[in-house]
C-alpha cells in the first residue's frame, strides 16, 4: 500500500492524500483548494495527477475549502464514488460550493479565465455525500473507518482508517481548545501511522483570557475614538466565535452595545446551519442556550446580505465594528471596507485567523506600509493587530498533547503535513524530542510505502 501526497505537504492548503491499496483500490482523504500564493493557485486549474474515475471513495475531514474545495472539480472530471463526512460538513459544503461556483463564474465573466467547475458540478457533487456520526465504526469495500470530533470547526473530524492490517489516523485540522462553542478534540489511542497537521508548529497561542482581553480592549479603543474596527473573518466558524464572544460581553455588561455588522451573506447562512447542530456544542455553550440566551444575537448586531445594505454601513458613523470575509482579505466585502478605512489612523484592523503567504492579509500583517487593493495602492495607516488565540488550529503544545495519547509501542511513524516547511520542521523536532517517533515531512508528489 502507498500514500501519495497531492497537496498540503510543506504547504498549508490543497489537502489531498491518495491511498492505493495492494489490491488496487484507490481512496482519497480530502480534496482541497490551493489558496494564497498565486503560483500555488495555478495548480487548481491543472488536471489531477490521478484519474478521478478510479477513486472509489473519499473521506472528508471537514468543510474548509482548502480541504474540500476541489470536490466539484473531482466530480466534473468523472468521480462518482462516495464522499464520507459528518452531517454538518455536508450541509456547510453545500453552501460553500454554491458560493464558490458563483465567484468562479463571476471571475470568468470579468477575466475570461476558464472555470474549474460550474454550479451544476457543485450541486451534483453534494449528492454523493454519505454522512456518518462521530464514533461510529463503518465499513466500505473492506475498509473500516471512524470519524472523531477534531474540535476545529463544526463537523470537523480526525479520521481513523483501518486498511490491509494497518491503522492510519488523519488528524485533519485539530481544534484550538478551549474554544467558544465546540468541544475538545477526541482522544485517539492507537495507530500505526498518524498524519498530523503542522499549521502552527513552533508556535504557542495566546490563552483564552488574553484573547478575550485583547478583543475587549479593541472594542474599548474603537468606542473611545468613535472609529471603525475591521475584522476580516472566515464565514465559517471564526465569525460565529466572534459573535459568541461579543454576545457574552454585551449580555454581561462588559461593553457598551455598539453597531456590529456581519457583512457576509455566506456567514449568515452558515450561522443558520450552526443552529441545527446545537447537540455538538460544548457544555458551557449549551448551558448559555438553556438559560434563554441566543448566542448569535445581541443588541447592536446587524446582519447584512444585499450589496445596498453593505454599502450603507459606510454611512453609519463610528464607533462600529465590521466583520466581513474573506478572512485573508483575498476578496469579498472586506476589501471594500479596507479601501474605505485603511488610510485613517483612527481606525483598527484585527486579524483573528491564519494569513497565508501571498495574501493581502499576510502583507498587511507583515507590516507592509503600502498595499494594492483592486488595482489601486493604499497607505496602511490604521492600527493593525492580531489575536492568535482565535485561530481554529491547535498550536504546537496542543498538538504534542494530542499525540501523547497514542500507544508508543504501536505507532510506527508520524507524517507531518499541512504546514509551511519551517512550521513542519519545528513540529517534527518537537515530536522527536518528546516521543522519539520517526517522522516524515513529505513534499507534494512524494509517496509513502506502507508494508
Amino acid at each position: 500500500m502507498k500514500i501519495i501526497f497531492h497537496g498540503a505537504a510543506q504547504e498549508v492548503t490543497g489537502s489531498c492524500y491518495q491511498i492505493i491499496t495492494n489490491s488496487g483500490s484507490q481512496f482519497l482523504v480530502d480534496c482541497g483548494l490551493f489558496q494564497g500564493d498565486p503560483n500555488l493557485e495555478k495548480i487548481n486549474y491543472k488536471d489531477f495527477d490521478f484519474n478521478p474515475k478510479n477513486i472509489q471513495a473519499l473521506f472528508l475531514t471537514h468543510s474548509h475549502l482548502d480541504h474540500s474545495g476541489l470536490l466539484p472539480k473531482l466530480y466534473r472530471q468523472g468521480f462518482r464514488g462516495k464522499i464520507f463526512s459528518t452531517r454538518p460538513t455536508r450541509d456547510i459544503c453545500k453552501l460553500l460550493f454554491e458560493d464558490a461556483a458563483n465567484l468562479i463564474l463571476d471571475k470568468y465573466f470579468k477575466t475570461g479565465e476558464r472555470p474549474i467547475y460550474e454550479l451544476e458540478d457543485a450541486m451534483n457533487c453534494v449528492s454523493l455525500f454519505e454522512t456518518v456520526e462521530y464514533g461510529e465504526l463503518k465499513e466500505f469495500d473492506s475498509v473500516k473507518f471512524r470519524f472523531n470530533d477534531a474540535g476545529h470547526i463544526l463537523g470537523s473530524a480526525a479520521i481513523e482508517i483501518f486498511i490491509e492490517n494497518k491503522k492510519m489516523v488523519f488528524s485533519g485540522d485539530l481544534g484550538n481548545y478551549p474554544s467558544p462553542i465546540l468541544k475538545m478534540p477526541d482522544i485517539i489511542k492507537e495507530a500505526n501511522y498518524v498524519f498530523i497537521e503542522s499549521t502552527y508548529g513552533g508556535i504557542t497561542h495566546e490563552s483564552k483570557e488574553i484573547r478575550l482581553k485583547k478583543l475587549k480592549q479593541a472594542v474599548f479603543n474603537v468606542f473611545n475614538k468613535e472609529s471603525t474596527l475591521l475584522i476580516p473573518s472566515f464565514a465559517l466558524e471564526r465569525t460565529q466565535e466572534i459573535m459568541y464572544e461579543l454576545n457574552n460581553m454585551v449580555e454581561h455588561g462588559e461593553i457598551v452595545p455598539l453597531p456590529v455588522f456581519i457583512d457576509s451573506p455566506l456567514a449568515n447562512k452558515i450561522t443558520g446551519v450552526f443552529k441545527n447542530y446545537e447537540y455538538l456544542y460544548d457544555k458551557e455553550t449549551m448551558s448559555i442556550i438553556k438559560s434563554g440566551d441566543d448566542i448569535f444575537d445581541f443588541q447592536g448586531l446587524v446582519m447584512t446580505n444585499t450589496v445596498d445594505e453593505s454599502k450603507r454601513i459606510n454611512s453609519v458613523k463610528g464607533p462600529k465594528i465590521v466583520i466581513a470575509g474573506s478572512g485573508m482579505c483575498t476578496g469579498g466585502r472586506i476589501t471594500k471596507h479596507l479601501k474605505q478605512y485603511i488610510e485613517d489612523p483612527k481606525n483598527f484592523l484585527i486579524f483573528v485567523g491564519y494569513q497565508a503567504i501571498g495574501t493581502l492579509g499576510r502583507k498587511i500583517f507583515d507590516g507592509e506600509k503600502i498595499v494594492e487593493i483592486e488595482d489601486r495602492e493604499f497607505n496602511v495607516n490604521l492600527t493593525v493587530d492580531a489575536i492568535g488565540g482565535y485561530s481554529a488550529h491547535a498550536d504546537e503544545p496542543q498538538t504534542i498533547s494530542w499525540l501523547s495519547n497514542f500507544d508508543k509501542n504501536m505507532l510506527e511513524e508520524v507524517i507531518v503535513i499541512h504546514g509551511e516547511k519551517e512550521k513542519g520542521d519545528a513540529l517534527a523536532k518537537a515530536i522527536k524530542n518528546n516521543f522519539g517517533f520517526k517522522t516524515f515531512q513529505p513534499k507534494i508528489g512524494d509517496e509513502l510505502n506502507i508494508n
